[in-house]
C-alpha cells in the first residue's frame, strides 16, 4: 500500500467512496418510498371498502361518472339501478343535480380522507419501523458473531445468571458471589492505588456481619483500625500495646510442631545451598522442643541459649538430639555460620519480651475456639513500615501456622473461617500455603489473596509452588496492571473468543459498474480483553471472573470512606535484653572444670572474639552460597568467611600463647 499517496488519489478515493455511498443511499431510499406509497393507497382503499356502505360507493360512482359523460358529450346517457325494490332510471344531469347524489359523495370523501390519514400514519410508523430494522441488520452485520469461549457482560446480567445458579449472601458492587465460592479461595491482583484495599474493605464488612471469623494480615495497620474490636479481636504485633502474649510452647506440642515453627520462621529463598538453613531449623527446633519440659522456659532464655551462649555450652543443651554436631566446638566456623542464619530469623523473637504479664495466648487454642461459634473473632496479625522488615520472619511463622492449624481441625463443610491476607508477597515464603489452600475446603478455610504482581509471588514462592497457589485460587478480581508482562497475563487468564468477524472492502473505477461494496465474514480467536485495556484501566475498575458458567464482567468500585473504630497501631516500648548478665553467669557455671582454666587464662580474647561472632550472628547476610558467582551474596559471604577464619586463628593464637604461659609458671 502506497504510505504517503498523493492529495489527487486521496481527494478520488474520497468521492468514490462518498458518491457510491450516496447513490446507495438514494437507492434504498426509493425503494423505500415506492413501497411506502403503495402500501398507503392499499391500506386507504381497504379502509374505504370497509367503512362506507354499498349504497354511497354506487351513488359516488354514478356522480363521477355522470361527470366524465358530461365532459365527454355523453350528457343523455341513463344510469339504471334499484332503489328500494324500484327500477329507477336517471340520466347524467339528473345525477349531478340530484341532491342525494350530493350527499352520497360527501359522505364517501369524508371516509376516504379518514381512511387516508389513518393509512399515511400507518405507513409512517411502519417506514420508521423499516429505517430501524436496516440500521439495526447493517449493525449486527457488522458486529462480530460469538461462536465460542469466553464471554463479558454487564454487572447487571451477570447477577442475574448467578442468582440463577446459586448466589452467596457476600455481594461485591450489586454482583453476588457464587454460592460456597468461599472455599474455592479469591484473588485479588493489581498494582497500588487500583482498588484492591476497598475490595478487601467490603470482604471484612461482610464476613463481620455474616458472623465468620477471621485471621487477617495487615500490613500498615489499616484494617485494624477500621474492623478491630477489643472483646472479640486479639491483635498480634510485638510493637502494639494491645499485642497478646503469645506463648511459643503453647503453640507448638510435638516436635513436629517445633519443626513447622522453625520451617516457617527460616525460610528458604531461591535456589541457594539448603544445608545452612535446614541446619539452622534443626538447632532451633531441637532447642525449643527440649526447653518445653522445662519450668523456667521463656523467649529469652530459648535466645540467649542458641544466639550468644559459647558453642560448648549449647552442644551440651544439645547433647543427644539431631543437633548437637551441628554446634559442637570441634566445628567452630560451620557452627558460627549456622548461628549467623538463625540471628538473622530468630531475632525477630526478641520483640515479644515484656509480654509475660498478659495470660499466654496460642494461634491454635484459638481457632480451636472460635472454629464452630456464630459469634465473629478476628485475629489481626499486623505491622506497620517501620517494623515491617523486622517483624516479617515472626509474621510469617504466624500464618503459616494458622493455615496448618486450619487443617488440624474436624471437617465441616459448613465452618468458615477467612483467611485475609493483602500484599502477600512481602512476607517470606510460607511454607505449606500450598497444600493448605488445596486441603482446607473440607475444614471450612476460605483464602482471600492480594498481590500486586505475579512476578512478586513467583520471586518469594519460585515459579512452581507460585502457579500452585495461583492455580487455586478461583473467584478472582483483577485490576489495572501497568507492566505490559502482567498486562498479558491478566489477559490470557480472563480467557479468549472465537468469533466471526465482519469484513468490509469497496471498489470503484470511472465507470460506476465497478463501483460497489462487498462483505464477508472470517472466523477468529482473540483475547476478551486485551493488555492494552489491562493497562488502561481506570481506579477502582476491575475484571470480575467467577468459578461458574457465566460471564466476565467489569466492576467500578467506588472509593468509600470509613471510619475508625480503633486505633490501627499504638506504640508498646519492648525492654530487648537477650544476653542477660545473670543467665551468662549460669551457663559459665556450668561448663566443665577442664575447660574453666582454659577460660581464665584468655578471658579477654574470649570476649574479644564472642563480640565479632555476635556480630558476624547479626549480619542480614546469611551464609548462603549460591551458585552462581561474582553477585552481591557470594561476595557477602566470602567476607564473612575470612572474617571467621580470622576470629578462629586468632582465638588459637591467643590460646596457644596461654597454653604456653601456663606451662612457663
Amino acid at each position: 500500500m502506497d504510505k504517503n499517496p498523493s492529495k489527487s488519489k486521496l481527494f478520488t478515493r474520497g468521492g468514490q467512496i462518498t458518491f457510491n455511498n450516496l447513490r446507495m443511499l438514494i437507492q434504498v431510499n426509493q425503494k423505500i418510498a415506492h413501497w411506502a406509497i403503495l402500501l398507503i393507497i392499499v391500506l386507504t382503499l381497504i379502509g374505504v371498502w370497509f367503512s362506507t356502505s354499498f349504497e354511497t360507493i354506487r351513488a359516488t360512482y354514478y356522480y363521477v361518472a355522470s361527470i366524465v359523460l358530461l365532459k365527454t358529450g355523453f350528457a343523455k346517457h341513463v344510469f339504471h339501478f334499484m332503489w328500494h325494490g324500484q327500477r329507477i332510471n336517471v340520466n347524467t344531469v339528473a345525477v349531478l343535480s340530484e341532491r342525494y347524489f350530493h350527499n352520497q359523495v360527501n359522505l364517501f370523501l369524508h371516509h376516504l380522507k379518514l381512511s387516508f390519514y389513518i393509512s399515511l400514519s400507518v405507513g409512517l410508523v411502519l417506514m420508521a419501523w423499516l429505517t430501524v430494522w436496516l440500521i439495526k441488520r447493517g449493525k449486527k452485520q457488522a458486529e462480530k458473531q460469538f461462536v465460542r469461549g469466553a464471554r463479558i457482560d454487564s454487572p447487571k446480567n451477570v447477577a442475574k445468571m448467578i442468582k440463577k445458579h446459586g448466589a452467596s449472601d457476600i455481594v461485591i458492587e450489586s454482583v453476588p458471589m457464587v454460592k460456597d465460592f468461599e472455599v474455592k479461595h479469591t484473588l485479588i491482583h493489581g498494582t497500588i492505588g487500583a482498588g484492591k484495599g476497598q475490595t478487601f474493605n467490603q470482604f471484612i464488612e461482610q464476613i463481620r456481619k455474616r458472623g465468620d471469623s477471621a485471621i487477617i494480615f495487615d500490613k500498615g495497620c489499616i484494617f485494624t483500625g477500621l474492623f478491630y474490636k477489643e472483646k472479640n479481636d486479639i491483635i498480634l504485633n510485638p510493637f502494639d500495646q494491645r499485642c497478646a502474649h503469645w506463648d511459643l510452647w503453647a503453640e507448638a506440642k510435638t516436635e513436629p510442631d517445633f519443626e513447622n515453627i522453625a520451617e516457617s520462621l527460616i525460610p528458604m529463598h531461591g535456589e541457594s545451598d539448603p544445608y545452612w538453613v535446614d541446619a539452622a531449623r534443626t538447632v532451633f527446633s531441637a532447642a525449643a522442643f527440649r526447653m518445653k519440659s522445662e519450668k523456667d522456659r521463656s523467649i529469652d532464655r530459648l535466645l540467649s541459649l542458641i544466639l550468644t551462649a559459647e558453642l560448648d555450652v549449647l552442644g551440651e543443651y544439645l547433647k543427644g538430639t539431631q543437633a548437637a554436631t551441628l554446634v559442637s566446638d570441634k566445628i567452630e566456623k560451620t557452627a558460627i555460620s549456622i548461628r549467623s542464619v538463625i540471628s538473622t530469623y530468630l531475632k525477630s523473637l526478641r520483640f515479644l519480651q515484656g509480654l509475660e504479664d498478659k495470660d499466654s495466648f496460642s494461634i491454635r487454642d484459638w481457632i480451636k475456639k472460635i472454629a464452630d461459634t456464630k459469634d465473629s473473632h478476628f485475629l489481626f496479625i499486623s505491622s506497620n513500615a517501620e517494623q515491617h522488615a523486622a517483624l516479617r520472619p515472626l509474621i510469617s511463622m504466624w500464618l503459616s501456622m494458622a493455615s496448618i492449624i486450619l487443617l488440624s481441625l474436624e471437617e465441616n463443610y459448613d465452618r468458615r473461617v477467612w483467611f485475609i491476607c493483602d500484599e502477600l508477597p512481602t512476607l517470606h515464603k510460607l511454607p505449606q500455603l500450598g497444600e493448605s489452600i488445596a486441603e482446607v475446603r473440607k475444614f471450612g478455610g476460605c483464602f482471600v489473596l492480594g498481590t500486586q504482581s505475579f512476578s512478586q509471588l513467583q520471586k518469594v514462592y519460585g515459579r512452581a509452588s507460585a502457579d500452585e497457589i495461583f492455580d487455586l485460587l478461583n473467584t478472582r478480581f483483577f485490576f489495572r496492571s501497568p507492566s505490559a508482562d502482567m498486562a498479558a497475563l491478566v489477559s490470557k487468564e480472563l480467557g479468549q473468543e472465537d468469533i466471526e468477524q465482519s469484513n468490509e472492502s469497496y471498489s470503484y473505477g470511472a465507470n460506476t459498474i465497478r463501483d460497489g461494496i462487498s462483505i464477508g465474514t472470517q472466523r477468529v480467536t482473540r483475547p476478551l480483553v486485551s493488555s492494552a485495556e489491562i493497562m488502561e484501566m481506570a481506579d477502582l475498575t476491575a475484571y470480575l471472573r467467577v468459578p461458574a458458567p457465566v460471564p466476565i464482567t467489569q466492576l467500578k468500585i467506588p472509593f468509600r470512606k470509613r471510619e475508625k473504630v480503633s486505633q490501627g497501631f499504638i506504640l508498646r516500648d519492648i525492654p530487648i535484653n537477650v544476653a542477660e548478665s545473670d543467665k551468662n553467669e549460669k551457663n559459665k557455671s556450668k561448663k566443665p572444670t577442664s575447660q574453666q582454666s582454659d577460660e581464665e587464662n584468655s578471658a579477654t580474647t574470649t570476649d574479644k572474639d564472642k563480640a565479632k561472632s555476635e556480630e558476624i550472628a547479626d549480619t542480614s547476610q546469611p551464609p548462603i552460597i549460591e551458585k552462581s558467582t561474582g553477585s552481591v551474596e557470594e561476595n557477602n559471604v566470602n567476607n564473612l568467611q575470612k572474617q571467621e577464619e580470622n576470629i578462629l586463628e586468632q582465638h588459637a593464637s591467643n590460646k596457644s600463647k596461654s597454653e604456653h604461659e601456663i606451662e612457663l609458671d
